[in-house]
């Protein structure tokens, strides 16, 4: 019998799998949920619980017992299927933390607006690594 589930991590590509980073002393109490066999077999490969499901479904995620989810990272590339994902864990597990992935800028206000208490882009973060590499590239011309 598994402790309950306290950190549900919804995709497991690799923002998935940046997301469990910190998570490893308490990898007990951490599921992973993925549609891809291969993304189950790698979270099981670093030693946490996965279950292979559609976690749009109001079905999967009722199975999982979430009522002791302290906190969600849903990392679908897809708007649709995460705003799914988030409708239904406001309705189920209401007192987690729920942090969503948005691809692009222009749809975090929607996640915002749904509920989500923190949104992380993926735009924003290309844009910071993309200015810390052109300015280390430009540092190492520059003393050429």
């Amino acid at each position: 019998e598994h402790p309950p589930c306290e950190f549900l991590i919804v995709g497991f590509g690799p923002a998935g799998r940046g997301a469990v980073q910190h998570l490893e002393d308490v990898r007990d109490r951490v599921l992973v949920l993925d549609l891809s066999p291969a993304g189950i077999a790698s979270a099981e490969a670093m030693g946490y619980r996965a279950e292979l499901g559609d976690a749009s479904s109001s079905e999967v995620l009722e199975h999982l017992h979430l009522k002791q989810l302290r906190l969600v990272v849903i990392t679908l590339p897809s708007r649709n299927d995460a705003l799914a994902v988030l409708n239904l864990i406001r309705t189920i597990a209401p007192q987690a933390i729920k942090i969503v992935r948005s691809r692009n800028q222009i749809h975090m206000s929607e996640f915002q607006n749904a509920g989500a208490d923190i949104v992380v882009g993926d735009e924003e973060e290309i844009r910071k690594t993309l200015a810390r590499t052109v300015q280390e590239q430009y540092n190492h011309l520059s003393t050429v």
